[in-house]
């Protein structure tokens, strides 16, 4: 795995995230959706209460899954954040980070640092190579961020 790989690794744990709580959202919707006639209840032994049992279990089901991904996430960020620290240039650094911690994109980066989009893009893939150099000579050991 490349550095690049690695490090965007983490915009699709952020998609993956997002994908999940849109997935949590709609199910909390149809459970509110969920209407409950005493009843109908009584009468059809049942029916709704599996029905919101069945929506209750799946939202725990989500809850977790998010969680899990939530420290996923976040643990990977930090990694990549003192993967990134071990370059020397700070240009290197600041656009890496905000880039793939950040998850900015290349003409709101090019903004934030008062370069032209094509510099900013150039340099973006020099601080991609030279982590890759440093990965490669072992710097840091390639299990530590594969």
């Amino acid at each position: 795995m490349t550095a690049k790989e690695y490090l965007e690794r983490i915009r699709e744990i952020d998609r993956e995230l997002d994908l999940l709580i849109a997935e949590r959202n709609r199910t909390l919707d149809i459970v509110l959706q969920i209407t409950v006639d005493p009843s109908d209840v009584r009468v059809q032994s049942g029916s709704i209460s599996s029905r919101v049992e069945n929506a209750a279990i799946r939202m725990i089901d989500l809850s977790e899954k998010i969680d899990k991904k939530i420290d996923e996430y976040i643990d990977m960020k930090a990694e990549a954040g003192r993967l990134i620290d071990r370059l020397d240039d700070s240009r290197y650094r600041a656009v890496l980070k905000y880039r793939y911690i950040d998850g900015m994109k290349w003409r709101d980066i090019s903004k934030k640092m008062i370069y032209d989009i094509c510099t900013v893009q150039r340099v973006g893939s020099e601080a991609i190579s030279k982590l890759d150099e440093i990965v490669s000579y072992n710097v840091i050991p390639k299990h530590d961020i594969l």
